[in-house]
């Protein structure tokens, strides 16, 4: 039996020394650094341990003991499959479904098993909302007083004959938290407090039930959710200035009332507007569009409802023309240097937000509309960098996200910020994931074209809740698929869901 150890740096080394030496970690000091491990079939080079003295051992078996991320989720599995060695435990799969707390729970519910009440939330969503949801649905539910936690032991009190109890779990190293409800000697028919269950409308998960979030409730679990016949709805004006005009009258529609406006010019770029969501979303106000000299009808009609008016960009962009047919308006331009300096203006004045984006200012432009519902949402700034340096603060307690591979931005400068990617292969693949980590369990989707993107700009706010896909005649729209999806803009393609 030979020990193969991994250090905390990857670094692969053989250990023959006592095995009190891995408890403590000093096994790295004393490894056999010169003999080489070779799992990969490459070459001439034989699939084994290869000795100093140039004898080569074969493996027959490899079994892991790792625990965590790299060792049970099936990432080594899957290097032990292309070896074609055979391996003591879970295959790829199995591993990695175990290893993920809420997709196993997802597919438990897939094909029927009965398993407790659940609720879960993302990292990020904790780290902005902690307090209301450690409160709210991760707390203890009945009773209050009685029940105590020794250690994994639950306790409670002789005369208590039923508890109803929330465990919350998530680890250092899980991509999202956890909460299960345990009952105990109590009727496993019954629910506790119906009229507050564990799967809130917002932000929670699939639990207790057999459907999981893109099923109706009446669809059986080995059955496809149902491709939408006609658009729910559509939101389109005879251009683009008109068509934000009518997504401010939706916003009215839907009972958010607003006194601020943002106006943008998109004629030639959309550099300034990058950044403008997440303003959007922390002022409560609708985005407009504008010339460089002029405001059109329909922005005119909107911006007299407002009392402020936030101008994004320099003059280059929308002149002092612009400003002179504002009067009696409060009037804030927020404008750099370049797209980079105002976008870090936006971040100055939202002030204490708690997940930031970053992305490339001049390559990233559907990869910042991806993200701008949710930067709506959670006042959240688009940081606009050159892909490889920044000098955007990293602040302590925010959650940051790098949208867009490693071709727009830079490993290096995902590093200094700690940030987590979502990154596909083109700008609908990073749209597809970007919905799969902030609208996992959106009954609605909102959707607009992904070459022009102002449309999916001026609908950022509107969009918060649902988030925003990006569509073309050509791309995968099964985001769509069972949805309540509305059209936002002109579309000259027909969706296809092939």
């Amino acid at each position: 039996v030979f020990t193969i150890g991994i250090t905390k740096e990857g670094r692969w080394m053989f250990y023959d020394g006592n095995e009190e030496n891995i408890k403590d970690g000093s096994w790295v000091n004393l490894a056999n650094q010169n003999v080489e491990i070779n799992l990969i079939p490459s070459g001439n080079k034989e699939v084994g341990l290869k000795f100093e003295d140039g004898r080569v051992e074969k493996i027959d078996v490899l079994f892991p003991v790792l625990h965590g991320p790299y060792g049970e989720d099936g990432t080594i599995q899957g290097l032990f499959e292309i070896s074609q060695i055979p391996y003591v435990g879970c295959g790829v799969l199995a591993s990695s479904v175990g290893m993920d707390k809420l997709i196993c729970k997802k597919v438990f519910s897939q094909i029927g098993l009965p398993q407790v009440d659940y609720t879960y939330t993302n990292k990020w969503e904790f780290n902005i909302n902690k307090d209301d949801i450690v409160k709210g649905r991760f707390s203890l539910i009945y009773p209050e007083k009685g029940v105590k936690v020794n250690g994994t032991k639950l306790e409670w009190d002789d005369e208590i004959d039923k508890i109803y109890y929330t465990c919350n779990c998530g680890g250092k190293y899980d991509r999202c938290y956890m909460a299960v409800r345990l009952i105990i000697n109590g009727d496993e028919e019954e629910r506790p407090n119906p009229d507050k269950p564990i799967n809130p409308d917002q932000g929670g998960g699939s639990g207790g039930g057999t459907t999981t979030p893109d099923q109706k409730p009446d669809q059986k679990p080995d059955e496809k959710p149902n491709k939408p016949v006609n658009i729910s709805a559509r939101i389109m004006g005879k251009n683009r200035y008109e068509t934000a005009a009518k997504i401010a009258d939706e916003l009215v529609k839907n009972n958010v009332s607003y006194n601020s406006v943002i106006l943008v010019n998109s004629d030639k770029s959309m550099a300034d507007g990058l950044s403008a969501a997440s303003l959007s979303g922390k002022k409560n106000a609708p985005i407009l569009l504008v010339k460089k000299d002029s405001i059109p009808t329909e922005a005119m009609s909107k911006i007299e409802k407002a009392k402020n008016v936030y101008i994004i960009g320099g003059e280059g962009a929308i002149s002092k023309k612009v400003e002179n047919q504002l009067k009696g308006k409060n009037i804030t331009r927020i404008s750099g240097k370049d797209r980079y300096e105002t976008s870090a203006k936006i971040a100055n004045m939202l002030g204490g937000y708690k997940m930031a984006f970053i992305v490339n200012g001049a390559k990233g432009e559907a990869d910042a509309m991806s993200v701008s519902s949710v930067a709506a949402k959670y006042g959240a700034p688009i940081l606009l960098t050159n892909g490889k340096t920044s000098t955007h603060p990293v602040k302590e307690g925010v959650s940051y996200f790098v949208i867009g591979g490693r071709g727009v931005v830079s490993n290096q400068l995902a590093d200094k910020y700690n940030a987590d990617r979502i990154a596909g292969v083109d700008r609908y693949s990073t749209n597809r994931k970007v919905i799969d980590e902030f609208y996992y369990d959106s009954k609605k989707v909102y959707f607009a074209k992904g070459d022009t993107l102002v449309d999916a700009l001026t609908a950022s706010l509107l969009a918060k809740e649902n988030g925003m896909v990006l569509v073309s005649k050509n791309a995968n729209h099964k985001k769509l698929e069972g949805k309540e999806a509305v059209q936002v803009g002109g579309m000259d393609f027909e969706i296809s869901f092939e």
